[in-house]
Parts: structure tokens; C-alpha cells; sequence
């Protein structure tokens, strides 16, 4: 607890004479987060609510300085926003030497933005495609539909995004108008958090923002609703699975129950034993189920949310019910309490690290409670509460009653054409030049996903361009590509590793051609543009730096030199400072020619489409691509001959201990014991958990990871402890793994690691993207697509015996690479 008060003590709060609030927080390194926080959402537009001005001006304020986002980029800045029922947060973090130019930029396009009637319709077209999109994404329209129902007349009933028919009606003049009544001073809070002084940060603020209108509080106040009666909606879609929404009458961040309810929420929902977990998860009904306390300036909402199998949601409506019942009748388990509290603090702890994390949470804490230490009293009254605390407020608002239930069920499939629509269905074509082309009609959604991959990466990098790839498809997505994909509805974003790197598109269905035809000039002729690849370099350079003291990426990075020493995972994803700054230009292009080959490319599209007609595009847009020879010849990395241990101490509270194994490749059986044993350790519930964090209390996080290529891999495992206890937990870990080799374990907790595997892999089926991504993945670097079908019987055939022969042959205390970061 003293250390969060001593975080709060270095924090300053100042008042402006327009009545502009400032935080600043002083945080070693060389990236300053900046953060604004407008005491606006969706549920301040009065006289437009449901029109979804708020999240409209967010998009115009961007828009309003054509030069904005050109700028930033050019300081090296990473900038983004997002609007609520309560507020609008606009954020970025910069290199120290850059934030006086990118602070005066974002403080002139957020109060004085110049928008021109042209984009306004842009962009109010662009937020019209959003809204779709989002419609068509089953998670987010029943959410959409949960909070419309859950309120009777209220603000929040409204979507942020706003209706169609309300958002067309709006004129330029209206934005005007809202943004002048909003976007004063008396509504703003302004935190910036780097390696500066107060007194230098205060005379810009004060420089930039002396212009700002004072303008008056504006908050409009609602009552909270009593609803005295259940709601129950459905919604067909045309999905495969059912989302379900179940919500509660909640309150206001400042209600005396937040803590209560908040706390009633992770119990429910936390871990791997979690009451949710244990009734609907591990029990096969759901292949997800949560809750949430949700608490906004205004009356919220607590909410259960599941996603599973049509043919188990009749079971899961009894259930659900008795299980509200069955809960309120039970005393609840001071001990997990107590654990949920240990993990609170560690989570508020790790709050406080990273410049636009801090910017975030002081802007959105001083704007909403008007106190910048409101998590340091919410703390206080949480380590106060008693398991009778938590059992009175589940009495008291799990009341079925008045609960309100949203339901997305699948539409019946009538046509002969259904089992196209299967999500593991699949057709590859393979080109004359070498690219092969994955094709996967599904209608679950509205939205297309095309995922492109070519092997790259780490393990093509040596130490001298390390980070080339990541650099490279980070480069080509350039702004104009960027709003190209936008206003088709979509989005395109870069994908690097440690074995391939590509792009992932998603886009409305009816725009999949002209999204191909962009991707397809993207891949087939990059054009890499010097000015880009200079702002690229610099944001990379500077996330390097801000790495420098993250100790999960260091404890990593030192494991990684030092087990893979003749193999290029030596090196990771993010490159170097050193090799980053040393690329230039020419080294990108020749990397392009290398690696940008049909020969060396799978293309998955997932989604609704038409497979005769796309077929015959898909031929014609890449038949002009040229195949080349791709040569590398790489060696498998065996394990270490005895046990390597390093160390290394950055200024952190925590520590961090992890030990790799070398293990086989991908192409292996070998592969499917290594997931069963990763699982078996990691997340609550886990051996690991269950021997180290619960036993003796001296683990934060802990678990297991997988890095693995075609010809080698490793297995980490990991905790994150305190300097005092990190001898204790690394003996611990030792004694566990051999306990491990000697046989000690149970056969339900395999299976039980089994199912979690399984509910994984349902889960990635359920999203084009994840889907998708994965079949390239097989089809590049593995056996093809067909073997991710055959992973879930893959996985149930491990034996026992099975992996008890992986970890005899690979999991050896004497031969591995041991490391501790951090306090040391």
C-alpha cells in the first residue's frame, strides 16, 4: 500500500486560470505520455443524443488539421482516442525531445479544428461504416443491444456510435456547436507523465492552452432507473453460436457499493476456479463466460456475458438461473477473497508503470471523480471489505426479477448451400507462380478477414537487421494506405514474429475486391517511402528504449541470447536499437525483393463471399506476380549442456524469473504434448498456481509460454515475484519440474488442460481473423492448413505416457537457461 501512496505523492495537480486542470507525473525514460480528457461522451449530447456527435468530433478534431496525424508521425508519436457514455480520451506518448511540438499540435487540432465541409461528410461517412461494422460483430452488437435494453429511458440506452438515421441528420453546424459547449477548459484534464520538470511542463501548458475557452461544467445529470419488471430480447443473426447478455440494474462509480460489486465480479469470474468457471466452462455449456461491474459517471450495469453452442443454450438458461440462486444461498471463501485483493494490488501496482498508462489513468481519475487518487482510496475500502460485505450486495442486485437478458441465436440455415458456411471448410488453390490461396466461406458475420503471410520474421533476421521485418510492414502502412482501408469499412494491420510477417485486413463483405485489389498492389509492388520508414525507425527506436526497463520483454531477451546462441530467435521480434537505427532505406527494398514472393506467400480470405467470382479475381490480380528462389538453410538448436544462469537488474519493484527448454520443431508430435504441458502450468488453477501462488503466496504471475519454429522451439516457464521471496519461488519452480519428470500428475488435470486447449482453439474458430491467420500459419510453416483441422483430435490422442516422454527427453533442470530481471 505505501508504494502506491508514494507513487501519488510524486503526482501534481494545478489548476489553470481558465480553469484548466493539469497532472504531470515525473517517469524516468526518454518517451513522454500525454493524455486529454474531455468530459464528454455519448451521454452529454442532449438535444442530439443518439445522433453519436461525441464520437463524431472525436473523428473531426483527428480530421481537423489535415496536417495532424502527418505531424505526429514525423515526432515519432503514437496517437489514438476513443469516446464513452462519459468522457472522450485522446492520448499519445512521444520521445522526450519531441513533446513541446507534438503537445502544441494536438492542443490546436482538439480546440481550434478547422473542419471543412468536405470532411465533414467523410468522416460522418466513415463513422456510417463503422456502425456497420461493428453491427456485424457479434460480441459488439450484443452489447449494443444489451445496454439499449437495460435502460428504459436513460442516456446510456443510446449506442456511442450513434443511429444511422440520427448520425445523417446532423449538419456541420451542429459539431460546431457541441464541440464549442464541450471542449472548453473547465472540461478538460490535461496529464502528461515523462523525464521533465513540473516547472517546464506548466509554462508550455500554459503557453498552448491560454487560448482555450473557460466555458461552464456542462455534466447533465440523469436519476438512476428502478426497473420493477424482467427484460427479454432475441436477435437472430447469422451466426453459429449464441451470445448471450445478462445484465443487472447497477450504479455510479461514486455509489458506496463500487468496491462490494466490483469485488463480487472477480470472484464470480476470476481464474480457472471461478464459480462461472467451474459451473459453465469446465462443465462443456459455455466456451466462454464472464462478468463485469460496469461503472460509468452515471447508473452502469452489472453484466454476464457468454458465447456458446446452440445445442447447449437450453441447458444454459436453467442453469444459469439456479446458479444465481445456488450462489446467494452459499458463504463465500475468505481465502480467494484475500488472493482477488493480493491480485488487485498487483494490477494497481503494475498501473504505474509505462508513461501513456499513468497519462491514461491520472486524465481519466482526475476528470471523472475529480480526484487523481481516487484508486488509492477505492484500494483502501476494498482491503476493507468482508466476505458478508460481498454476500449482501449479490442479495441485493442479482435479482432475476429485474434483470434484463439479450440473446443472439443463431438463424436457421434452410439453404443446401450450408455446409459452405461450416467454419472449417476450406478450398486452397495453388497459382502457377507458387502463391497459394486459402479460401473459407463462413456467414457469420457481415466481415470479410484476408490474412497474407510470407516467411520473415526473426528467424530470417540476423544481428545486424534484426527488426527489419517488424520495420517493413510497419513502413508500407503508410496513412494513406491506412484511410484507403477505412473508407472501404476495414482496417489493415501489420503482423511480424518470430516466423512470418504480413499484413491482416478486415472489411465489410460487399468491399472484399477493392480491399483485394489494395493488398494485392501492397505485396506485389511495395513502395517503400524514405519519410515513413524515418517515422517508423523513430517510434521503434523509442519503444526499444521504453523497453529497456519492462521486465517480462528483458527476462525474455536475456533467455533468449542465451538459449537459442547458434539460432536467430537469439534475437527478438523488436529488433535493436542498434540495428534499427542502422537500417536505412535499401536495406527494406532488398528485403521486399527477397522475401515479397508468391513463392513464399499463403493468402487466407474468410467470410461471405462468392467462390466462383473470386476465384476467377484472385487469378487475375496476382498472376503478374513472379516467383523467385527463396534459399535459407537454418540448424535445429539443441539444449544447453548444463544449467546456464543470468541476471539483470533494472529499476523495478519486481522480478521476474523465467526458465526455457529447448524442444522440437513444429513439425513434430512432440508439438502437441508441448501446448498440454504449457497449459498445465499457466493461469489460475495451474499446477503452478496452485503450488506457488496459492501454497505460499509469493507469485504475482506465473505460467508458461511456447516460442516454435519449423526446426526448433523452447518452453518457458515464468514467475513474477518480490526480491525477498525470488530464491524461495525459484526452488520452488525447480521442484515442481521435478516432481514433473518423476510422473506426479493427474490424469484430470491433463484432461483438464486438454479442454482448455480445445476451448482455446473454439474460440480462434469463432473470429475470421484468428481463423484465418492460423491456416496460414499451418500452410507456411507447418503441414499444411488441413493439419490446424486435425489439432483438436491431436490433442486429445496425448497420452499420459505421452507427455511424460516429452518432458523426460526435453524438460531437464540440468540443462536449461535460467534467468532473473528486475530488483536483483
Amino acid at each position: 500500500m505505501h508504494k502506491m501512496e508514494d507513487f501519488y505523492k510524486g503526482v501534481i495537480s494545478q489548476k489553470l486560470s481558465n480553469g484548466l486542470n493539469v497532472v504531470f507525473k515525473h517517469y524516468p525514460g526518454d518517451i513522454v505520455g500525454i493524455a486529454i480528457f474531455i468530459g464528454a461522451g455519448s451521454g452529454d449530447e442532449g438535444e442530439y443524443l443518439g445522433s453519436g456527435v461525441a464520437h463524431l468530433t472525436e473523428h473531426l478534431t483527428f480530421e481537423g488539421r489535415k496536417d495532424l496525424e502527418d505531424e505526429l508521425r514525423r515526432l515519432g508519436a503514437n496517437s489514438n482516442a476513443y469516446t464513452t457514455f462519459d468522457h472522450t480520451l485522446y492520448f499519445l506518448e512521444v520521445p522526450k525531445e519531441n513533446w513541446k511540438q507534438a503537445l502544441q499540435v494536438f492542443i490546436s487540432a482538439l480546440f481550434k479544428p478547422q473542419v471543412s465541409p468536405e470532411v465533414f461528410e467523410r468522416e460522418r461517412n466513415v463513422v456510417l461504416k463503422e456502425e456497420k461494422f461493428r453491427d456485424d460483430e457479434p460480441g459488439s452488437l450484443v452489447f449494443k443491444l444489451g445496454f439499449e435494453n437495460s435502460y428504459i429511458n436513460h442516456p446510456y440506452k443510446q449506442p456511442v456510435i450513434g443511429h444511422s438515421y440520427l448520425l445523417n441528420k446532423l449538419t456541420l453546424q451542429d459539431f460546431q456547436k457541441f464541440h464549442q459547449l464541450h471542449y472548453t477548459a473547465n472540461n478538460t484534464v490535461i496529464s502528461i507523465v515523462g523525464d521533465l520538470e513540473f516547472s517546464e511542463v506548466q509554462k508550455e501548458i500554459t503557453a498552448v492552452a491560454q487560448d482555450i475557452a473557460p466555458g461552464s461544467p456542462c455534466r447533465n445529470s440523469y436519476p438512476d432507473e428502478h426497473r420493477n419488471f424482467p427484460v427479454f430480447f432475441s436477435h437472430i443473426y447469422p451466426g453459429k453460436l449464441v451470445y448471450v447478455f445478462i445484465s443487472f440494474p447497477g450504479i455510479s462509480v461514486f455509489d458506496d457499493d463500487l468496491q462490494a460489486l466490483d469485488m463480487l465480479a472477480d470472484y464470480l469470474s476470476q481464474g480457472k476456479d471461478s464459480p462461472l468457471y467451474e459451473r459453465f466452462v469446465k462443465t462443456g455449456l459455455c466456451y466462454t463466460v464472464s462478468c463485469t461491474n460496469y461503472t460509468p459517471f452515471l447508473q452502469g450495469q452489472f453484466v454476464f456475458f457468454a458465447i456458446m453452442d446452440p445445442k447447449n443454450y437450453g441447458a444454459f438458461k436453467e442453469e444459469f438461473k439456479n446458479f444465481i440462486d445456488d450462489f446467494k444461498s452459499q458463504s463465500l471463501d475468505s481465502a480467494r477473497i484475500n488472493r482477488l485483493k493480493t491480485r488487485l494490488i498487483y494490477e494497481m501496482l503494475k498501473s504505474q508503470e509505462g508513461v501513456l498508462r499513468i497519462a491514461q489513468n491520472l486524465a481519466r481519475d482526475q476528470g471523472i471523480t475529480n480526484e487523481f487518487r481516487f484508486p488509492l482510496s477505492y484500494l483502501k475500502k476494498v482491503l476493507q471489505l468482508t466476505p458478508r460485505d460481498i454476500e449482501e450486495v449479490a442479495h441485493r442486485y442479482l435479482n432475476s426479477d429485474i434483470s434484463c437478458w439479450v440473446e443472439l441465436v443463431p438463424q436457421e440455415q434452410k439453404s443446401p448451400l450450408t455446409k459452405l458456411t461450416l467454419p472449417l471448410e476450406f478450398e486452397k488453390i495453388t497459382l502457377d507462380n507458387g502463391l497459394r490461396i486459402i479460401l473459407s466461406p463462413r456467414s457469420v458475420t457481415g466481415v470479410v478477414s484476408i490474412t497474407a503471410l510470407f516467411q520473415g520474421g526473426v528467424r530470417f533476421e540476423n544481428d545486424s537487421d534484426n527488426g527489419v521485418s517488424q520495420l517493413v510492414v510497419k513502413s508500407l502502412i503508410t496513412s494513406d494506405i491506412q484511410r484507403r482501408f477505412e473508407e472501404l469499412g476495414g482496417k489493415i494491420s501489420p503482423v511480424s514474429g518470430n516466423n512470418t510477417m504480413g499484413f491482416e485486413v478486415e472489411v465489410l463483405s460487399q468491399n472484399l475486391e477493392p480491399a483485394l485489389n489494395l493488398l494485392a498492389n501492397l505485396i506485389i509492388s511495395p513502395m517503400i517511402d524514405t519519410q515513413e520508414v524515418e517515422i517508423q525507425k523513430n517510434i521503434q527506436m523509442g519503444k526499444l528504449q521504453d523497453l529497456e526497463i519492462d521486465l517480462f520483454y528483458q527476462a525474455s531477451k536475456l533467455l533468449r541470447a542465451n538459449l537459442f546462441i547458434n539460432h536467430p530467435y537469439r534475437n527478438t521480434v523488436e529488433g535493436s536499437y542498434q540495428s534499427i537505427a542502422c537500417l536505412e532505406v535499401e536495406h527494406l527494398k532488398e528485403y521486399t525483393r527477397r522475401f515479397f514472393l508468391p513463392n513464399n506467400c499463403v493468402i487466407s480470405i474468410v467470410g461471405e463471399f462468392d467462390v466462383p467470382r473470386l476465384k476467377l479475381k484472385i487469378e487475375k490480380l496476382f498472376k503478374r506476380w513472379k516467383k523467385n528462389s527463396l534459399q535459407v538453410t537454418l540448424s535445429p538448436q539443441g539444449p544447453p549442456q548444463k544449467v546456464i544462469f543470468k541476471e539483470k537488474k533494472i529499476p523495478q519493484r519486481e522480478v521476474v524469473l523465467e526458465i526455457g527448454f529447448a524442444i522440437p520443431g513444429l513439425n513434430t508430435p512432440y508439438r502437441y504434448a508441448a501446448d498440454v504441458l504449457q497449459t498445465l502450468v499457466s493461469g489460475q488453477g495451474s499446477l503452478f498456481f496452485n503450488k506457488i501462488r496459492r501454497a505460499i503466496g509469493a507469485s504475482y504471475t506465473l505460467g508458461g509460454g511456447i516460442i516454435i519454429g519449423p526446426e526448433t522451439g523452447a518452453l518457458v516457464f515464468y514467475v513474477a515475484t518480490t526480491p525477498e521471496n525470488k530464491n524461495q519461488v525459484r526452488e520452488k519452480v525447480i521442484e515442481i519440474i521435478n516432481q514433473l519428470r518423476t510422473g506426479d500428475i493427474k490424469n484430470g488435470e491433463i484432461e483438464d488442460a486438454k479442454k482448455l486447449l480445445l476451448t482455446r482453439y473454439n474460440k480462434e474458430l469463432i473470429e475470421g481473423t484468428s481463423y484465418g491467420f492460423h491456416l496460414c500459419l499451418e500452410e507456411l510453416l507447418g503441414e499444411g492448413a488441413q493439419e490446424y483441422k486435425n489439432y483438436p483430435r491431436k490433442i486429445k490422442e496425448i497420452t499420459k505416457e505421452e507427455l511424460l516422454d516429452f518432458i523426460d527427453k526435453f524438460i531437464d533442470p540440468s540443462r536449461c537457461v535460467m534467468v532473473e530481471v528486475g530488483n536483483i
